[in-house]
């Protein structure tokens, strides 16, 4: 009927707007009440791990809404499943990368160092931000998430998991900007 607001696909339409929340709410449960992912070297698995720990209310408002609605047709539970999960992982996916531009990203950071302080000194922001500096955070942060794993006085290459996403991002500019002919 028209007039009808509570409808499968308006329900189905909530949880996806719904979802959007729940990376964002998991890992403030996971910092504050259980005290995870506080540390500086390791803050940028919290939101993986919160993204992940989102599959599961998720999955549960997805079951509920299959039972509410008695949808029985399962090309349509797939597809619709198919869809509610591809646009879950790909808004998480937007959220580690506004959660991780704002942890590393130096324009950010200058901005909020700014903002805490009232002033920006460009002689102290210069004596913060030394090169070897960046280099050496950035370092620890690939050792703490064990993507980076110290032999003597070389660096190789850890876990990988960082790898993956990198290469489908690099092989999507390829496409998108190939080489140019000289």
């Amino acid at each position: 009927m028209p007039g009808e607001i509570i409808t499968a696909r308006n329900c189905y339409i909530l949880i996806i707007l719904v979802s959007f929340l729940f990376p964002l709410a998991i890992q403030v449960i996971l910092i504050r009440f259980f005290g995870l992912y506080r540390e500086k070297a390791i803050r940028q698995k919290g939101p993986v791990a919160a993204a992940l720990f989102g599959l599961l209310p998720l999955g549960g408002l997805f079951l509920a809404w299959l039972f509410v609605f008695f949808i029985r047709n399962t090309a349509a539970i797939f597809w619709s499943g198919f869809y509610l999960f591809a646009v879950y992982l790909l808004m998480a996916y937007v959220y580690f990368h506004v959660f991780n531009m704002s942890e590393t990203a130096r324009r950010i950071r200058i901005l909020t160092y700014g903002h805490r302080q009232g002033k920006v000194v460009k002689q102290k922001l210069i004596q913060d931000y030394t090169r070897n500096k960046m280099v050496e955070i950035r370092v620890a942060r690939l050792l703490a998430l064990r993507e980076l794993q110290q032999r003597d006085f070389s660096y190789l290459i850890g876990r990988g998991i960082l790898l993956i996403p990198a290469r489908g991002v690099f092989a999507f500019r390829r496409l998108l900007f190939p080489k140019r002919i000289k």
